[in-house]
């Protein structure tokens, strides 16, 4: 019964994403299918190279209503878009105050994340809480087994024998 429990409460959308900032992947986890800005703020969370994570995810907010797009600039070369995932826009920016074009990258987008099924994740919750029992159950049982052995040497050795 647990194990269903398990199954049917425990976050079954799961990600594997790759942050276009540090490259470092993270294991994400929904309880409903993310929207592209569920994933950029999930991203920005753990991303470790923001130090001030509300303060990027406010000046994100704040861009977006003004209808701009949030860049962090790496270097002379590249620029790294916060802004959710679009299909219609280029990640590459022009900024004002460069002679050209700066090569840009989404902090996240479709071909650096994987996603696991739904059904694989309950399936994978439901045999990990079933397994997770099982040895419980026989960690107990040998426990107890070895516990008691050792209460009958123990009460030989007070007997004197």
């Amino acid at each position: 019964m647990v194990a269903f429990a398990v199954a049917y409460l425990g976050k079954a959308h799961i990600y594997w994403v790759t942050s276009g900032y540090s490259q470092k992947s993270f294991l994400l986890f929904f309880d409903a299918e993310p929207s592209e800005e569920d994933l950029t703020d999930a991203v920005i969370d753990r991303e470790p190279l923001f130090a001030d994570k509300d303060g990027t995810k406010n000046a994100l907010r704040k861009a977006q209503v003004e209808g701009n797009r949030l860049f962090v600039k790496l270097d002379g070369d590249r620029a790294l878009s916060v802004t959710p995932f679009s299909p219609d826009l280029d990640p590459a920016p022009v900024f004002e105050n460069s002679d050209g074009h700066i090569k840009g990258a989404w902090l996240t987008e479709p071909s650096t994340r994987t996603r696991v099924p739904p059904f694989l994740a309950r399936t994978s919750y439901f045999l990990f809480s079933v397994f997770g029992i099982i040895a419980r159950l026989l960690l107990v049982r040998w426990s107890w087994y070895f516990m008691l052995a050792r209460v009958k040497e123990f009460s030989r050795a007070i007997e004197g024998k």
